[in-house]
């Protein structure tokens, strides 16, 4: 046989491969897709809020998926403490760290007042826009971090798929 011919059958087959592998993506891709937009329509029905969160985050991953993130542990929480509902419908409760809300959205049905401090500016601002979403209007915001000390602090974002991890400086960018 023809070294050459050889050769082609070989590229052809790599080929074939290649596209068969693209193909597969692409369905799966198609029916990913489908399959989230599902969850968004059942999550809208469950009277879970629109959150928005940036592409690619890991809280946000869960909060497209699930509808909100960690429902069971909040709803196990006001479960546990139900016999208190009426004292939690006039009380304000404060969320240290907010990140983009989704613990504030759901404290806002429960409790007559929120108050959300988060620190991280880019958080903040897409906590911002979570809030002014929101239809209770019960929610005050604060780019701030709590501690018992006052003054500022830097802090430094390690991971950009976990926009509510960061660690702060404790002295010089080398010390942490």
């Amino acid at each position: 046989m023809n070294r050459s011919r050889l050769g082609n059958h070989f590229d052809f087959e790599e080929r074939r491969r290649k596209n068969l592998k693209e193909i597969f993506f692409e369905v799966l891709d198609h029916y990913t897709f489908y399959y989230l937009s599902r969850h968004s329509k059942r999550n809208l029905r469950r009277g879970f809020p629109q959150l928005c969160t940036p592409a690619f985050d890991y809280i946000g991953n869960v909060i497209e998926y699930h509808g909100i993130y960690e429902v069971e542990s909040l709803d196990f929480l006001f479960h546990c403490f139900s016999q208190w509902a009426d004292i939690f419908s006039s009380s304000t409760v404060i969320d240290v760290g907010a990140n983009f809300g989704n613990h504030a959205l759901y404290f806002s049905n429960i409790f007559s007042d929120v108050i959300a401090y988060e620190p991280n500016p880019r958080t903040y601002d897409i906590l911002r826009l979570n809030v002014k979403l929101a239809t209770n209007g019960n929610i005050k915001i604060h780019n701030l971090a709590i501690s018992k000390d006052e003054g500022k602090i830097s802090f430094h974002l390690p991971d950009l798929c976990n926009l509510g991890s960061f660690e702060i400086y404790k002295g010089t960018n080398d010390d942490y």
